[in-house]
């Protein structure tokens, strides 16, 4: 694996590529009812990132949980997120049920 020079980079686009999913979840529901519901609520009340609350919206901690565990199996590297830590480490549990380790970076090797 490359040197992890771009941090941003990576981030970002994690991020921003789970958002695509989430979108993609909602209308082929790949997801539980649940957080399809929680979701699609989210989209349709959307905040801004200049609106108190924005890093507290299910997608954006479902974004940042994902971008965390994946930064963590791919570049060892643990980002911090300024957000509400206890709905954070929440989805982040909930996420690494769903992805290990070697399962993100079997990923990764596949195509890099």
């Amino acid at each position: 694996m490359d040197a992890f020079n771009n941090d941003i980079e990576y981030i970002v686009l994690t991020h921003e590529m789970r958002h695509i999913y989430q979108w993609i979840a909602i209308n082929n529901k790949l997801e539980s009812k649940r957080l399809i519901k929680l979701w699609k609520n989210n989209f349709n009340n959307y905040l801004s990132s200049e609106n108190d609350g924005y890093t507290n919206q299910p997608l954006e901690i479902d974004a940042n949980a994902f971008t965390y565990i994946v930064m963590l199996a791919l570049f060892n590297r643990e980002i911090t997120v300024k957000c509400n830590q206890k709905l954070l480490n929440k989805r982040i549990k909930e996420l690494t049920l769903d992805f290990s380790k070697d399962e993100i970076l079997d990923s990764y090797n596949y195509y890099f």
